[in-house]
């Protein structure tokens, strides 16, 4: 287009012209789209007159839009060079088959346009449909290359082909979608190849760039019966750009930009572009100008600018001479004199020299400026996206719109997906989205809106944005069967090959997947705040978060009720109910997890997080309630063996971890913690409360606990200095076996009354878990020496106690901006690096507690406070068991009730439907009156139990001092974990006897790392595989006046699994009346008769009467004792 300059404007011109001109002038092509295309019968074809080559080593995209019929055959060949290294294959179904793999069905409808693109970035080839990636495969090989013909075509393809195109670089997904529906001039950067098929006639379809040669219809340049046809079949919404040639036309608002427009152009120029500028106007006044300025595109300093005032037209002083590459920008004010008559309505802008016109959006500026503000980012595409735009979402709208403004959002966030690129934003207005997406490099996702803000930070403080999709929601721990779950990869949020983005302010629940219900990426790098992850399932990993060779940033997130739960036939190992990492690098601060469940069928690991050959930074975070368990389906029992890990967190294969400033409460039944040998873990500062286990460690000499406080049991080796901890023979400047700690017991922070205050080393890490400075030394509080100790455990004692820092913290986040840590990807991921963080920060909110947080302190004098309870289970009414005219009814009411407080409870005779726990208490349980003893019975086979202990009818775990007496208990048994316990005059008779399979361990009695006193007292007819009637591990058992008899092992079936099957082994059986396991064992005056281990298909008995697993350490004694009539 030429320009023709005036020395007088039209009054009422009212637009402004800006003419991008060639410096090398040619005759502009107008794409055009005849609306033909290429008609193939199964037996025709296209190819070139030479062999086709396709050496594109820098990467490459190939696209094209194909259409099958529904009558055609069941698969074609649509595309291939006579090898299986090039090819692609539709197939009715909907499946495709190309040279990087084949897909799932349904991609594609028959009886429609379909647009195909293959793209190669020289590592990941990546197939995209209809502007969707559908499939990505590593493969740093180039694609299969031979000699041979390109033929579109042939061997079975029957149906319509149009717009054959390849670039020399990998398109990302905006690029294919902004011109997969636009025909090409054929000059456009990067096109190597280009059939439009629009010529509708003839035995050649041109080829546009000048590159490749053009294709031959059939064998040969005459007709013959291998020609395809030439058709008229349309592709819909397939039309050139909507105006003149390379024209683009925007509207302006004077109104609404307040006499102020910025307009960028943001393609690539070519070198020696020249820029003309004409300014037409209906202002009298000088006061309107145009400036225009040219820079380099990574850069925010002009080249070169023009300034034109109102009514001039200069060719020489208005010609502006850029660079290769350079952008343009163009600015428009108008100072308005008072006359109120400017009338701009549209920007024209000629790009006949652009490759590809972009369509661009004006925005307002409150002031005019000739100084650029935006800093560009470089990329390594050739038309990279350096202008981000913004992306308007809100679910409330009756139809979607364009996603350019408030007034006209998308409906739905998939929508703004489908159309962002680069580092575009997608702003999501709260609301619930019953979508899945798939992220976009690049984009973010920001929630939290109210609709109208022009900025981030004009959000409400902390809005319910929520992303959902309602298929499966429950309460906490729900009871999951294969009826009620359906399986897919439907997790709400994927991530593939994702290098940036960032999600935040978004509550991503319901999902439902086999890993990371929630969120599931790979190969991606990703920026998470102010997230909630609640009921998400995985019937694998991650119930709530899986992420495999990835670099992930959390903050301030909540983690609740997310299950890794095996309910699909096939699953059998469960890891991470709240996060599973694998391969990855994981930071993860101020944040919570919250009763989240791992639940496995063979395997289970990590309640809360699992880590696998994975680094993690775990910062300010707290652990409630996580729980690990051990499924005991009906259609499994017994064919596997079943073993847990890690309550809260399981590390495995190589992690290396970092546990600052963290507070476990409550996380059940195994460690808080668990870290195998290869694993590196250090936990510094950290509380671990009310766990049965805090930490077990396989001997790693790095791994390391310091400044702690560690409530539960310890096992393996690490290395432990400057911690409250029980039992422990080694280490430096520990507080050991202390039963008086001294801290609220609420919130776990330390009294000033503690010797943990002031009892630690100084570390790198100078806050708390509250954020609050560390050290505070307070002047004749705790230990007095440098000034510079820390306190042990996970908050510093300030000197005035805590007035209103709540441990449960509101929900509002501050303001404040804190840094964005970067990570630098390796092969080889490293622990990530310290960061720290504004200590105005308020951590996220916090559930109402389960329970009462609990305690195993013990008072100097055991013995001097205790109280006398009452129970009688056919009592009228609950009482408060003080004294016998007004009992409890039933037990457990009565242990209860005591509390931390030493108790005896007398029990009148009768049958107790329930079962019994005594967890870190001084109970004793005495069958009341001396003559009616034996009367008392505890009955397993209770329907609607207050509470299920996995079938045992007392449990016993970090107890001191308990004592039964004068119970017969029958079909359940007794367990006793890390106690002290003794039984005296009691029966424990025929549990499980009709049940099958019996317990692994311990028909009668379970003992684990205890002192365990049986006297008087019969263990009879109980079933097993180890240890029919007593089972013992690391712990002393002595066993006085007492008979073992007719109790019963048998083997049992576990399996493994190979490549192509499962293998089916059995597993001997120890141990008919005892099994005595790395313990001492001491028996004295008692009967062991009539016991036996059952041999059965291939599984052997050993040790009808005893079996002992010799420990040199251990001490085994049999005094005066009878051991006949057992059998093997």
């Amino acid at each position: 287009m030429q320009l023709k300059t005036r020395s007088r404007l039209p009054l009422l011109l009212d637009v402004i012209l800006v003419t991008l001109l060639s410096a090398v002038p040619s005759q502009a092509q107008t794409p055009t789209d005849s609306g033909s295309c290429i008609e193939f019968d199964g037996e025709s074809w296209l190819q070139p007159e030479r062999p086709f080559g396709f050496d594109l080593p820098q990467g490459y995209t190939l696209e094209m839009w194909f259409y099958y019929p529904s009558d055609g055959p069941i698969q074609s060949l649509v595309l291939s060079k006579n090898n299986r290294g090039f090819r692609i294959q539709v197939h009715k179904t909907g499946m495709i088959e190309y040279w990087y793999g084949k897909t799932e069905a349904g991609l594609f409808a028959l009886d429609q346009w379909t647009h195909l693109a293959i793209t190669w970035d020289t590592s990941w080839g990546r197939l995209f449909i209809d502007g969707r990636e559908v499939q990505s495969v590593f493969t740093p090989g180039r694609v299969g290359e031979n000699d041979e013909y390109l033929r579109i075509g042939d061997e079975g393809f029957v149906g319509y082909v149009d717009e054959f195109r390849i670039w020399d670089f990998a398109k990302t997904r905006g690029q294919i979608l902004r011109q997969m529906k636009t025909p090409l001039l054929g000059n456009e950067d990067g096109l190597v190849t280009y059939f439009p098929f629009d010529e509708g006639t003839g035995q050649i379809a041109e080829e546009l760039s000048g590159k490749e040669d053009d294709l031959q219809f059939g064998y040969t340049p005459i007709e013959d019966d291998s020609d395809p046809r030439w058709a008229i079949n349309p592709i819909p919404g397939f039309a050139p750009p909507p105006s003149e040639v390379g024209q683009i036309i925007v509207p302006y608002d004077p109104v609404a930009c307040d006499g102020f427009l910025l307009l960028e152009i943001r393609d690539l120029l070519k070198d020696g572009t020249e820029v003309r500028a004409l300014l037409h106007s209906t202002v009298t006044s000088d006061s309107e100008t145009l400036v225009l300025s040219a820079f380099p595109p990574h850069s925010s300093f002009f080249q070169g600018s023009i300034a034109l005032s109102r009514g001039t037209i200069i060719e020489g002083d208005g010609v502006l001479q850029v660079n290769d590459g350079d952008q343009i920008r163009i600015r428009y004010a108008d100072l308005d004199d008072g006359s109120g008559t400017s009338r701009l309505r549209w920007v024209f802008v000629d790009v006949d020299c652009q490759s590809t016109p972009w369509i661009p959006t004006p925005t307002c500026s409150p002031t005019f400026t000739e100084t650029p503000t935006q800093t560009f980012t470089p990329t390594i595409t050739p038309t990279p996206n350096l202008f981000p735009r913004i992306i308007y979402v809100d679910s409330a709208v009756p139809v979607s719109g364009t996603g350019l403004s408030w007034t006209d959002p998308t409906k739905s966030i998939k929508e703004a997906l489908d159309i962002a690129d680069g580092q575009d934003q997608i702003w999501i207005r709260s609301g619930t989205y019953e979508e899945r997406i798939d992220l976009v490099d690049g984009v973010s996702l920001y929630g939290g809106f109210s609709g109208g803000e022009t900025s981030i930070e004009e959000r409400p403080a902390f809005s319910e944005s929520a992303i959902r999709w309602i298929y499966f929601e429950e309460a906490a721990y729900p009871e999951y069967s294969l009826s009620d779950i359906e399986v897919g990869e439907e997790s709400v949020i994927k991530a593939f090959n994702v290098h940036s983005a960032t999600l935040d302010r978004l509550e991503i629940s319901g999902g439902v997947a086999t890993n990371g219900g929630g969120l599931h990426c790979e190969f991606s790098t990703l920026t998470i705040r102010d997230c909630t992850f609640e009921n998400n399932v995985a019937s694998d990993n991650g119930g709530g978060v899986y992420c495999s060779t990835s670099i992930l940033d959390f903050e301030r997130c909540l983690w609740r009720t997310n299950s890794a739960y095996n309910f699909r036939e096939e699953s059998e190992i469960a890891k991470g109910g709240g996060i599973c990492g694998e391969a990855s690098e994981i930071r993860i601060r101020h944040s919570r997890f919250e009763r989240n469940l791992a639940s496995g069928k063979e395997v289970t690991r990590g309640g809360a997080l699992f880590g696998g050959s994975s680094n993690f930074l775990l910062r300010n975070i707290r652990f409630d309630w996580n729980h690990v368990q051990d499924q005991v389906p009906d259609y499994i029992w017994p064919f596997s063996y079943r073993s847990y890990y890690g309550s809260a967190i399981s590390l495995i294969e190589s992690c290396e971890t970092s546990v600052e400033n963290c507070l476990f409460v409550d996380n059940y039944p195994k460690a808080a913690i668990d870290s195998t040998a290869d694993s590196k873990t250090q936990v510094i500062q950290t509380t671990i409360a009310s766990d049965e286990f805090s930490l077990s460690f396989g001997a790693n000499p790095e791994s390391l606990v310091l400044n702690s406080i560690l409530f539960g049991e310890v096992e393996g080796g690490p290395n432990i200095n400057y911690s409250w901890v029980r039992n422990w023979p080694s280490g430096k400047g520990n507080i050991v076996d202390e039963y008086d700690l001294a801290l609220d017991r609420a919130t776990f922070r330390p009294l000033t009354s503690a010797s943990i205050v002031d009892a630690g080393t100084p570390t790198n890490i100078h806050t708390d878990l509250l954020n609050a400075p560390r050290p505070i030394d307070i002047p004749g509080i705790g230990q007095e020496m440098t000034g510079s100790e820390y306190d042990m455990g996970a908050f510093e004692a300030p000197v005035s106690g805590y007035p209103g820092i709540p441990v449960t913290p509101i929900k509002t986040p501050t303001k404040t901006r804190t840094p964005t840590p970067t990570f630098t990807q390796s092969n080889t991921p490293t622990c990530p690096p310290i960061v720290s963080y504004p200590a105005t920060f308020t951590p996220i909110p916090s559930a109402p507690e389960p329970k009462q947080a609990q305690f195993r302190s013990k008072p100097a004098n055991p013995k001097s406070n205790t109280i006398t309870l009452y129970v009688d289970s056919s009592f009228s009414a609950q009482g408060d068991g003080k004294n016998r005219r007004n009992l409890f009814t039933s037990i457990q009411s009565a242990i209860d009730s005591a509390g931390k407080t030493p108790a005896t409870i007398y029990i009148q005779p009768g049958t107790y439907q329930e079962d019994i726990l005594i967890d870190g208490q001084e109970i004793q349980l005495i069958a009341d009156t001396a003559s009616q003893k034996r009367k008392s019975i505890v009955d397993g086979k209770v329907p609607n139990n207050r509470v299920r202990l996995d079938g045992y009818s007392i449990e016993i775990r970090g107890s001191t001092d308990v004592k039964l007496s004068g119970f017969d208990i029958f079909r359940g048994r007794v367990k006793s974990s890390k106690s002290s316990s003794m039984i005296e005059d009691t029966t424990i008779a025929y549990n499980n006897r009709m049940d099958f399979p019996p317990p692994l361990r311990g028909g009668g009695i379970e003992i684990g790392q205890s002192e365990f006193e049986i006297r008087n007292s019969t263990i009879k007819g109980n079933w097993a595989s180890e240890g029919g009637g007593i089972y013992a591990r690391y712990s002393n058992v002595t066993i006085q006046d007492c008979k073992i008899e007719e109790n019963e092992v048998f083997p049992w079936l576990d399996r493994y699994e190979t490549d192509w099957d499962y293998v089916y082994f059995w597993v001997d059986a120890f141990g008919g009346g005892i099994y005595a396991l790395h313990s001492s064992l001491v028996v004295i005056d008692s009967e062991i008769n009539g016991n036996r281990a059952n041999a059965y298909e291939g599984g052997t008995g050993l040790g009808g009467g005893i079996w002992i697993y010799a420990d040199p350490n251990r001490e085994t004694r049999i005094i005066n004792s009878d051991i006949s009539g057992n059998s093997s």
